[in-house]
């Protein structure tokens, strides 16, 4: 069913990113609802923390299936109208986690699959396909159950104003500004100027390697 708020229009649309007839589905709903499809944000992830010596095989596969081959088959399948117009966005939502290991010695802890399969970013027919990631955690179910937050209100975590108003930032500046970019969302909301003081990764700490290219 969809809401009306603001003069838009919002549809949910439940399914399965893991799964290439699910994603097709979506697709093709929020065409039947909407036509084109102009912005795609790749948002749904799936991770499970445990020791790489005691993670089983199936959730490897999905944690794959989910973060990595769901954005490419849903980028896949928005990109034709895309390309007709020759303008889109494509905005791929990774994790602060993706940074690779500094230098050791390191502290015993669980490895993610998410540390592995953070989502890269990729450029063409004048679609703007950028990554952005949150400065410091999100305050997600997830991590709330691990215990990396006490709350969705906790103050340490990422305001997920923050990241709503980043991917939305990507999906409207021209190509030319953000396309290819590998970011987090306080940098680029701070850069833009649409936050005036910003910390975390991408201001305080250098984050990937990627995003200072």
């Amino acid at each position: 069913m969809g809401k009306r708020d603001g003069g838009g229009v919002a549809l949910a649309v439940q399914g399965d990113v893991s799964d290439a007839a699910s994603c097709a589905e979506i697709v093709a709903a929020a065409r039947s609802h909407h036509g084109s499809v102009g912005v795609l944000v790749n948002n749904a992830m799936w991770t499970h923390f445990a020791p790489i010596k005691d993670l089983a095989v199936k959730r490897w596969q999905l944690c794959f299936a989910v973060n990595v081959q769901g954005p490419f088959r849903l980028s896949q399948l928005v990109l034709p109208d895309m390309i007709a117009r020759r303008s889109g966005a494509i905005v791929n939502i990774s994790s602060n986690g993706s940074i690779g290991p500094r230098r050791g010695p390191y502290q015993p802890a669980a490895a993610t699959c998410w540390d592995t399969t953070g989502v890269a970013s990729r450029t063409m027919y004048g679609v703007s396909v950028s990554c952005v990631a949150p400065s410091v955690g999100v305050a997600t179910g997830g991590n709330i159950h691990y215990k990396l937050f006490k709350a969705p209100d906790d103050p340490r975590a990422e305001p997920l104003s923050h990241m709503t108003r980043a991917a939305l930032l990507l999906a409207m500046q021209p190509l030319v500004e953000v396309t290819g970019r590998v970011t987090y969302g306080r940098a680029i909301l701070k850069e833009f100027g649409w936050i005036n003081d910003a910390k975390g990764f991408g201001v305080t700490e250098p984050g990937s390697g990627f995003s200072q290219i």
